[in-house]
This record gives C-alpha cells, sequence and structure tokens, in this order.
C-alpha cells in the first residue's frame, strides 16, 4: 500500500475478464485462452454458433453496442477478471468491462467509475495493462480536463501498451486466431471483425508491405477500406463503420500523455525480450502469415512504439532487456512488480492550478 494510504484501481488487458450471457451463463472463459476450449466454456454451443454468439452490432456514431451478441435473444455481458496474469500487484479494485466494445465507450465507463468511487479525499493508483492502458490513456482525453481527472487519480502505470497497435490485432481480424481451438477459428473470425476494440488496435504504422517488405501506399494500410480489397462491407467481411472508429481512436491516442501532465505521475513499462511482429506481407495478392519482427514484448513492438507515442510526462520510463517476461504475463514479472512498488512509494504530483 503507499504511504499516502491511495487504493489501486487495475484495468486489465484484452481477454481476461470472462463473457457471460444474461442468464449468468460462461460463454467466454478466460482461464481457458490459448488452450484447447471445451464445449462448456462456450455456453454449449457448437462450433458453427460461436460466430454468432460472440459477434456484436454497432451503429455507425454511437459508442455503446447495439447488440452484445448476434444469436437471437441473447446478451452478453462482462464477467469475472482473470486474477492469475496480476498475482502480486497492490490491487485493491478491478475494472471489468466487455474488452470487445469500442474502446471508447470503455473509457467513459472508466470516467464513470472515478467519478462515483471516490478514494476518501485521496486519489487513485490506477494500473492498465494491454488494451486496458489504452483505456486509461483515451479516458484521460475524454475527461472534461486534465485537472479533472488529476483530481480523482495521482499515479498511472501503463504495462505493455499498444499505444500506436499490434500486428497481433491486425493477426486476428486478417486470419482468426485458434486460441478456441482449431474448430471455432471460423466462427471466432467472424465474430473478431465485429469487435472496434480489435480495428482500434491496429498498428498506427505501414504494417502491410510487398514481398520485398516494402510498405504499400497510404491508400492500402490497414486502417482504411483499401487495404481490404473485397473485404470491406460484405458478409462475414471488414466494416467500414470499426475501420473509421480505429482512425478516430488513433488521432486520439496520439501524445497520450498530453492529458495525463503536470497532475499525474505517469510511469510507461515496456518489454524488449520477445520477438514482435510489425508487418504483414502481401503476396500475388494476398496477405500471408510471415511476420517480420522486432524485439518487443511479444505484442507490441518497442521501437516502433517508442518512436510513435514521444517521451512520457516526466520521463518515467523503463523498457526491460532482461529475464521479464511475455506480454500476457508482464505484470506478475518480480521486476516489473518491484518497480511499480517504487514507484507508488513516490509522493503525490501537486494538482495543476487553474
Amino acid at each position: 500500500m503507499p504511504p499516502d494510504g491511495a487504493r489501486t484501481l487495475l484495468v486489465p488487458g484484452t481477454q481476461a475478464t470472462t463473457l457471460r450471457d444474461h442468464l449468468g451463463n460462461v460463454v467466454y472463459n478466460a482461464v481457458r485462452v490459448q488452450l484447447v476450449i471445451g464445449r462448456g466454456d462456450l455456453g454449449d454451443r457448437d462450433p458453427d454458433e460461436v460466430g454468432m454468439l460472440l459477434g456484436m452490432e454497432h451503429v455507425p456514431g454511437k459508442l455503446k453496442p447495439e447488440r452484445t451478441s448476434l444469436e437471437d435473444g441473447m446478451h452478453v455481458v462482462r464477467g469475472d477478471v482473470l486474477r492469475t496474469p496480476y498475482d502480486g500487484l497492490p490491487v485493491t479494485d478491478w475494472f471489468r468491462y466487455d474488452w470487445r466494445a469500442d474502446l471508447r465507450y470503455n473509457a467513459y465507463k472508466l470516467l464513470q467509475l472515478l467519478e462515483s468511487e471516490g478514494v476518501d479525499g485521496g486519489r487513485w493508483n490506477v494500473i492498465g495493462h494491454s488494451q486496458g492502458a489504452l483505456i486509461i490513456v483515451l479516458a484521460s482525453k475524454l475527461a472534461v480536463s486534465p485537472r479533472w481527472l488529476a483530481e480523482r487519480v495521482g499515479r498511472v502505470v501503463l504495462v505493455g501498451g499498444p499505444l500506436a497497435g499490434t500486428v497481433r490485432a491486425l493477426e486476428a481480424i486478417l486470419f482468426g486466431r485458434a486460441d478456441l481451438g482449431e474448430a471455432n477459428l471460423p466462427g471466432i473470425l467472424a465474430a473478431a471483425r465485429t469487435w472496434p476494440a480489435l480495428y482500434q488496435m491496429l498498428p498506427a504504422w505501414p504494417a502491410a508491405v510487398d514481398d520485398d517488405n516494402r510498405p504499400l501506399p497510404p491508400e492500402e494500410r490497414f486502417t482504411v477500406p483499401g487495404g481490404w480489397p473485397g473485404l470491406v462491407d460484405v458478409p462475414g467481411g471488414v466494416s467500414s463503420d470499426l475501420l473509421q472508429r480505429a482512425r478516430e481512436t488513433q488521432a486520439l491516442l496520439t501524445g497520450p500523455f498530453s492529458h495525463l501532465a503536470p497532475g499525474v505521475d505517469t510511469l510507461v513499462i515496456m518489454g524488449k525480450r520477445q520477438m514482435t511482429p510489425i508487418s504483414v506481407p502481401r503476396k500475388d495478392g494476398a496477405f500471408v502469415q510471415e511476420y517480420r519482427n522486432q524485439k518487443g514484448d511479444s505484442l507490441v513492438p518497442e521501437k516502433i512504439t517508442q518512436t510513435l507515442i514521444g517521451p512520457p510526462v516526466h520521463d518515467r520510463r523503463k523498457v526491460f532487456t532482461g529475464k521479464v517476461q511475455a506480454h500476457a504475463m508482464l505484470c506478475v514479472d518480480p521486476d516489473v512488480q518491484k518497480l511499480i512498488g517504487t514507484f507508488f512509494e513516490q509522493p503525490l504530483p501537486p494538482l495543476p492550478t487553474g
């Protein structure tokens, strides 16, 4: 516990929160991520039903999802946070959210929590891991003012935040991922293409390259319709509305620390030990899973990200090159936890004037 007695709120990463239907049944079990999933972990649905179960519907210009499941009569809601990736952190409170939804929608939810859950005259410590880091940054941009935020939050730690995007989000939309088992891959691919959050984590750099690793022109990048020939606004394809959300969100994430200064002390933690994809080549008109890599944390490339986001507010930035673990388990690494503990022991910055 910090010397000032501040409570610590953890905003977890993608897939770290279980999803349930409106009757309380688990439809996506975070505990089983990256393992072969059983029927019970998808609410006893068959593989060909997964896309409808976990798909979403959004109305252009509206952050709140219109439907959280495409299955008739079904509503999918947030469940419980998987605590294992965060064991050992000084967490007192957890922010549960539907990690499929528009990041800005969840950022507003975070602001509502900060408004309604005071800290007895004190200020929160907030830790964001992966997508959680993006939600915190977006909340800072969407708050009524930097002072409003600083009155409620004194310290922020961003661990493995894809502040300039990640090829892993692109991979999920382009190829799908077999985390839920090979049989569920087609359904998960169809569902993933309806999730705004994945689009909003597309790479902000030119990740689409030709077979000689030369960047494709801007009109063929992944955040614009031209980057998805034949796939835009077709059944099972890529949504032009969600691509628009990606561009809007990337604009908000530009200069990610601008609304945290000077009243919120900010620490940025990144990994630099794991090979991390930075581009996807297009060969003979089709993209292939032959990634070019850079050092990072397996999801966030360190050099590209730091180049695009610029320096943190107080220049409290730590890039680990030693034994620090890969992205999903960054927060349980002893070196990361020690750094966070030391950071929380420092005095809170004063509130901005005016």
